[in-house]
């Protein structure tokens, strides 16, 4: 809704805009403490995949082949 160019990113202006005042808002000082979680390093982006993964605890599944390559390698049994 805010993503206007559609690049998975919102300015924080916007963001704090609507953390202030859309839904239950937000004080500025708690708006403060989640920026310097989303955009640490100062950008003036927020990239929503990174925001939503923090507060909604969503996990990235890896492709079947990535998850085959990082298991252990299987123990032979001895003989």
């Amino acid at each position: 809704m805010f993503d206007h160019d559609m690049d998975g990113k919102i300015t924080v202006s916007e963001f704090r805009w609507f953390m202030c005042k859309i839904g239950d808002p937000f004080e500025e000082q708690q708006v403060d403490l989640i920026l310097k979680e989303v955009d640490p390093e100062t950008t003036g982006f927020i990239d929503i995949l990174s925001f939503s993964k923090l507060n909604f605890g969503i996990k990235e599944e890896k492709p079947k082949e990535v998850a085959k390559k990082d298991a252990a390698p299987a123990k032979k049994k001895k003989k």
